[in-house]
């Protein structure tokens, strides 16, 4: 099974969409400060997209990163996604997930350049957030990263309340 180019940039989209919560209160949320940016700063898809056209990593690792989500809010369920925290939460998450599965991979001034950061002290600052969100587990199993992979493939089958339900304070999910 093969899922690269515009069918992964527009399935990684698609689930980061439908996890952000609608209008959510920074204050109900567990996400440092530091990851919240301006609401709608740039949409999901063109973001998606610039990282894939500049980003030259394993596609992997854009699954990766979402499994990496998926387990901030399992490990604390008030780590709540939102559109002023998705770009940079799924940025510092890639960046992660490249420097995990990749053999190469750029300079972090580079990535805070790609990813819209301010320089290399934010992209560091947010990549020392994320390991500790995450608990310093970074390896995913094969079972984790073929579930996201199937749902991606099978994303038009599914109905958009069972990609993510926000309302119920449900985790990124794939069932």
């Amino acid at each position: 099974m093969r899922l690269t180019g515009n069918h992964l940039v527009a399935g990684v989209a698609e689930v980061l969409q439908g996890s952000c919560c609608c209008d959510e209160d920074r204050s109900s949320s567990t996400i440092p400060n530091r990851f919240f940016g301006i609401r709608h700063a740039i949409s999901l898809d063109i973001y998606v997209n610039r990282l894939y056209r500049y980003i030259n990593c394993s596609n992997v690792a854009y699954l990766t990163a979402l499994v990496y989500l998926r387990r901030i809010q399992i490990l604390d369920p008030r780590c709540r996604l939102t559109y002023e925290n998705i770009h940079r939460l799924y940025a510092t998450a890639l960046l992660l997930a490249i420097k995990y599965h990749d053999d190469e991979h750029y300079s972090n001034k580079f990535y805070a350049h790609v990813f819209g950061m301010s320089g290399l002290a934010e992209i560091n600052e947010l990549e020392g957030l994320m390991l500790s969100l995450l608990g310093f587990r970074m390896s995913i199993s094969q079972g984790e990263y073929y579930d996201y992979k199937i749902f991606i493939m099978n994303r038009q089958a599914v109905s958009s309340a069972a990609v993510l339900q926000c309302e119920s304070n449900m985790p990124i999910s794939v069932a």
